[in-house]
């Protein structure tokens, strides 16, 4: 079992907890000392006073039975729990008040005193400190019932002898006296006080950066007693001769200082009511709430060590410590796990995740990836950091079902743009045989004009022209004195002679003869010619460089929707005069149709106008080509034809 690991800063939890349980009298010495020793500094009073039984009495009272008793409750919990932090914990009060009580005992010859009292707070200082950084690291495992006992008896038996050594050492002379009569206090004896307050006052601090989440006040009475310790060492330090009265402000604080602890274990005792569980639970409480958390996390966490080869390449890594989220990821058990490298459970393991856990180990910066493991055919997103010098922990999240969903989500989009691809193929496909139609019906319907232009010329035509000769020469052979049937003759003859003029325009109307063999030019001027005579509408035809379309089928059909859209501005309207401009740009043939200057008629919806125009257009659209209306109140309609144009071949492009 081991100490939880905390932040390295004083949480809300404790300055809530001291704020709302700490009276706030605990806070008055600390001020108090420090206006005390700067007074007694300034006026330098060398007074001295030395009491050999009240010294020895004050040592027992105050720092002697509460430093046993705190070991006596360290002793208890080590057995309990095997913390080794708590085992330094006990030795360093054993090691404090067995200081005290040697001191007091020697008081009669001062330089003992010292040498014990100096050496063995320093002693205390370090095994508290030791205490400290043992809640900080984590230990794999705690020793075993008999083992404890031993460990325990063992500390602190050597502490006593040490002890004792040194009081021996001292009064043997073999160790060297920190104070002469004559000389004063040594240099030695300085630098040994100093550490002391050192020790005491980082030790102090790592309790409360430790324990400082539990919210427990045990730590915050203890922290304190060190600190008024530490300020009464360092009081006795610059007292210039033993007795005086800043000398007496130093041993007081340290007395203050083992009040504090005795407090501190008044506090388990009373809030707990025993004197084996509340200790316990005070050194336990981070290391439950951390436990709790960190079984809890549905994220898998492993800290891991990383093995190198004799080249100082990473090959392997071995896992410290995991939680039970790695465990269900992994199917084994944590002491399946446990010290074992990672190749010898997964053997395929990502080399590039390797590379970069060393990377993290090496630079001491954070990253994450994207892992698939082959061994467990799973996605994983990974977080690594460095804890500790050569060692580095991960965070790893199952993403298999993202992963999927997001690989199936392409197929289908990957599976959409084929299908839209084909689709589009298809659709150009079918648009280009619509439009193969669409000009082979057109070519078609202008063969059945043609056919229809020769009945009407060839037969139509010439019967009635030959009726209206019979009808002549029949009225010739009529005597003059019957006018009524010269009359009737008359009429069918002019009947007949309108009749051969309607079939004569409607030859030439469904078959020109100038388009069989001229240019898109000449067959455009004839249909202005033809719409001056038909409807009275002149035409101004302007071409603009050399036109020409390789097929008579192509020519017709262009000057088709020309006279189309020229008999959209024949019914009701004013205009007169239109402009019929040609031209050949970007491969488009365009045809733009529009009044001169006479204003026109806006197009209604559902006028015979509109759907005729809709026609046009629907034929225009299928050709793979496109016109646009433009209408003016003031300048009329304006109608722009644009059809593909293949400048290869001279034929429009739709095949």
């Amino acid at each position: 079992m081991s100490i939880a690991l905390t932040l390295p800063r004083i949480e809300r939890s404790l300055i809530r907890t001291v704020l709302t349980h700490f009276p706030r009298w605990a806070w008055m010495p600390f001020p108090a000392f420090l206006a005390i020793s700067i007074l007694l500094l300034a006026v330098k009073a060398h007074m001295v006073m030395e009491s050999p039984h009240l010294l020895a009495t004050l040592n027992v009272l105050f720092c002697t039975s509460t430093s046993m008793m705190m070991t006596y409750l360290c002793a208890v919990t080590y057995r309990d729990t095997g913390h080794r932090s708590v085992l330094f914990l006990g030795s360093g009060a054993l090691a404090f008040g067995l200081t005290f009580l040697f001191a007091g005992f020697s008081v009669s010859k001062f330089h003992v005193t010292v040498g014990i009292h100096n050496t063995g707070v320093l002693l205390s200082g370090i095994l508290f400190l030791l205490s400290s950084f043992g809640a900080v690291k984590q230990y794999e495992r705690a020793p075993k019932i008999g083992g404890k006992a031993r460990s325990l008896t063992t500390a602190y038996l050597a502490v006593s002898i040490m002890l004792c050594l040194v009081w021996w050492g001292i009064m043997a002379g073999v160790i060297p006296s920190f104070y002469d009569r004559h000389s004063g206090f040594s240099a030695l004896r300085h630098s040994v006080l100093l550490s002391a307050i050192v020790v005491f006052i980082a030790s102090a601090i790592l309790l409360v950066v430790v324990h400082g989440r539990s919210g427990i006040l045990f730590w915050v009475w203890q922290s304190m007693g060190m600190v008024l310790i530490a300020l009464g060492l360092g009081s006795v330090l610059a007292a210039p001769v033993p007795g005086s009265p800043l000398s007496w402000l130093g041993r007081a604080g340290q007395y203050l200082g083992g009040i504090y602890m005795l407090i501190a274990v008044h506090s388990l005792t009373h809030s707990a009511g025993g004197l084996r569980i509340p200790l316990r639970q005070a050194l336990n409480e981070s290391e439950q709430k951390y436990r709790a958390l960190f079984e809890s996390m549905n994220e898998a966490f492993a800290l891991c060590e990383m093995i190198y080869d004799d080249d100082s390449v990473p090959v392997d890594y071995r896992f410290l410590e995991v939680n039970s989220a790695f465990e269900r990821y992994i199917g084994l058990f944590r002491d399946q796990i446990l010290g074992k490298r990672v190749r010898s459970m997964l053997p395929q393991v990502s080399v590039e995740a390797t590379k970069a856990f060393d990377q993290v180990v090496k630079t001491g910066k954070p990253t994450w990836m994207e892992v698939r493991s082959q061994d467990l055919s799973r996605w994983f997103v990974v977080h690594a950091f460095c804890p500790l010098p050569g060692r580095f922990a991960y965070l790893a999240l199952d993403i298999t079902e993202r992963r999927q969903a997001e690989e199936s989500l392409r197929e289908r989009e990957q599976q959409l743009r084929v299908l839209n691809e084909n689709l589009e193929t298809l659709v150009a496909q079918r648009t280009q045989q619509v439009r193969g139609l669409s000009k082979a019906l057109t070519i078609a319907e202008l063969g059945e004009r043609r056919r229809l232009s020769t009945i009407l010329h060839e037969d139509l035509q010439q019967t009635l022209f030959a009726v209206k000769t019979r009808f002549e020469l029949f009225r010739g052979e009529l005597a003059a004195g019957i006018p009524d049937q010269q009359e009737d003759l008359g009429a069918l003859e002019s009947l007949t002679s309108k009749a051969l003029d309607r079939c004569q325009m409607l030859a030439l109307e469904f078959d020109p003869p100038t388009l069989k063999n001229e240019g898109l030019e000449a067959s455009l001027t004839w249909l202005a010619e033809h719409m001056h005579r038909r409807y009275g509408l002149e035409v101004v035809v302007d071409t603009v460089g050399p036109l020409y379309l390789a097929r008579e089928d192509e020519r017709l059909m262009a000057v088709q929707l020309v006279r189309e859209v020229l008999t959209l501005s024949i019914s009701k309207t004013s205009t007169s005069q239109a402009h019929v401009k040609v031209r050949i740009q970007e491969e488009c043939l365009i045809i733009t149709i529009g009044s001169l200057s006479i204003k026109t008629e806006p197009i209604a919806e559902d006028s015979p106008r509109h759907h005729r125009l809709a026609t046009i257009s629907e034929r225009i659209h299928l050709f793979g080509g496109e016109i646009a209306v433009h209408e003016n109140s003031d300048s009329g309609t304006q109608y722009l034809i644009k059809l593909p144009f293949d400048t290869t071949h001279k034929q429009l492009g739709v095949e």
